[in-house]
């Protein structure tokens, strides 16, 4: 009976013996309250990393909502390419010993139909073009002429169609017609032959 109301009377005097249930020996007391200490600790540092991470991951968020706004399609902007003439050219021997042909654009050329198309050097002249933008305005270009094909091709598939339905039902029309006509004739009179004396 006295043990049993010493370890009610630890259980009182336990803070924590709400979360842990094995607090119940009143010299159990102060290693229990530094353990539920430390572990109210670790639950507010892990908080607060969370809160961290959510906020990274916000700002990053915003960043790419702001980056996106800037993307547009290049829609039209390709069309730019069929007035590029490429051409081919050979390197002097000082650059390249082998003179080997190569091919590509001039970029004073590109500059005059788009500076954009064009990297300058430090006194602002065009030194060379942009291939990888060439290369996005091809894509775009071969994108859209792939899509017109893809369109026509549907259009084709589905004239296909009407026809054989159209196909399907003028044979139908003309088996009727055929069963008409071969009735009309079984039902038709004879026509009486007349002998004429000469």
């Amino acid at each position: 009976m006295g043990g049993r109301n010493k370890s009610h009377l630890g259980q009182r005097q336990c803070l924590y013996w709400r979360i842990c249930r094995r607090c119940c020996q009143r010299e159990q007391h102060h290693s229990h309250q530094k353990y539920h200490q430390h572990a109210a600790k670790q639950r507010r540092a892990g908080y607060r990393r969370f809160g961290e991470r959510q906020q990274t991951w916000l700002r990053r968020q915003r960043l790419l909502a702001a980056l996106q706004r800037r993307y547009r399609p290049i829609d039209r902007s390709s069309e730019a390419l069929f007035a590029l003439k490429p051409v081919k050219f050979r390197y002097k021997q000082q650059v390249d010993p082998d003179r080997a042909e190569r091919f590509g654009l001039i970029a004073e050329d590109v500059e005059r139909i788009n500076p954009d198309l064009v990297v300058r050097d430090t006194e602002g002249k065009p030194n060379t073009v942009r291939y990888e933008s060439i290369n996005a305005l091809l894509l775009n270009e071969f994108l859209k002429e792939h899509h017109k094909v893809q369109g026509l091709e549907d259009k084709i598939a589905q004239q296909q169609k009407e026809m054989k339905v159209l196909t399907a039902q003028l044979k139908q029309q003309a088996a009727q017609i055929e069963k008409v006509t071969s009735q009309l004739e079984k039902g038709k009179p004879a026509v009486p032959v007349v002998a004429t004396n000469p």
